[in-house]
């Protein structure tokens, strides 16, 4: 793992580099880097090879840093403060975190992986992680009591990277329960997994995937339709500040929704609430309903009017249009 780290970091610059002078630095041989570069294509990444010249990326990535980010996180008093690590390649930061929790590990962690193998989203839907191209990360906190339920932090987590990303100047939008979309197009989503009782000690684990810039490969494999950062935004954002960003507002967030619930949250979550006076339709445990969405309640809830009838949702699939 230490070597393929070193090829991440020895490419980030979008310069050739010989295999030569890859294999000195990684301390192995040639055939050994050339097996490296396979992976990184297969994992979605552009490497270039030229005879005579060695390797080079598509273009320059900046590779997530742990000390980095930390200092992008800054302050979060009265929240604690994350203690962030970071990996090259993992199957997915979110199981990776429930199990670290599960072994009793101090909280709250974050963890980010360049790669991730096996990402999810709900309804175990498949969350592509490009590296370079996303950013995959996860939070894991420890409540000692939730004064609402667990589906509520879906919400206040998609609130948190909302505003983080606004800091960058662009307008997003947020789907009940955890889509970030921007221009009518996925930019983003949230998945909250927790072990133990919400009503006593639990750990909750919040993951969250953006997209920075997609390959029009990457958007090919894709069932709806997308966006990324470099689309809305002209270029790549710095993604160690980005990450930083987002993790500071995600530990006050969850620190206080740990106290006050998602009450304080509902206003500004409804200013950026799509689906608000839309109809839609909605899968249900218990059939599908159609009607028009009233916005959500103090516990986060879904409100929805149907045939007269005004019905509170905490768990379903809300269909909006082509793509949604």
């Amino acid at each position: 793992m230490d070597r393929f780290w070193t090829l991440l970091r020895g490419l980030a610059d979008g310069r050739f580099h010989s295999g030569s002078e890859l294999a000195a630095t990684m301390g192995v041989g040639r055939g050994a880097v050339w097996k490296q570069i396979e992976h990184l294509r297969r994992c979605g990444l552009v490497v270039h090879a030229v005879r005579g010249r060695g390797y080079r990326l598509a273009s320059p990535v900046e590779w997530l840093d742990a000390e980095q980010i930390g200092r992008w996180l800054g302050d979060t008093d009265p929240a604690p403060l994350p203690q962030v690590e970071v990996v090259p390649e993992t199957d997915s930061t979110n199981s990776q975190l429930l199990g670290c929790l599960a072994r009793g590990e101090s909280a709250p962690r974050a963890l980010l992986a360049e790669i991730q193998r096996a990402g999810r989203g709900r309804q175990g839907r498949r969350w592509h992680s490009p590296p370079g191209g996303s950013l995959a990360l996860s939070v894991g906190w420890r409540f000692h009591r939730l004064t609402d339920p667990p589906a509520a932090a879906s919400l206040v987590a998609g609130l948190a990277v909302a505003e983080a990303l606004e800091e960058t100047g662009v307008a997003i939008g947020l789907k009940w329960p955890n889509d970030l979309l921007a221009g009518g197009e996925k930019l983003g989503g949230i998945l909250v997994e927790m072990r133990g009782d919400p009503t006593a000690a639990c750990d909750m684990v919040v993951g969250v995937g953006l997209n920075l810039r997609l390959s029009e490969a990457a958007r090919d494999t894709l069932d709806r339709p997308v966006t990324d950062l470099y689309r809305l935004a002209g270029e790549v954002p710095a993604r160690n500040r980005l990450a930083g960003r987002i993790l500071h507002r995600l530990a006050r967030t969850l620190y206080r929704f740990g106290r006050e619930g998602f009450s304080p949250f509902r206003g500004p979550w409804q200013q950026r609430d799509l689906l608000i006076g839309r109809q839609v339709r909605v899968e249900t445990p218990a059939g599908d309903l159609a009607g028009v969405v009233l916005g959500v309640d103090e516990q986060g809830a879904l409100l929805l009017e149907s045939e007269g009838r005004r019905h509170r949702l905490v768990s379903a699939e809300v269909h909006l249009g082509e793509g949604w």
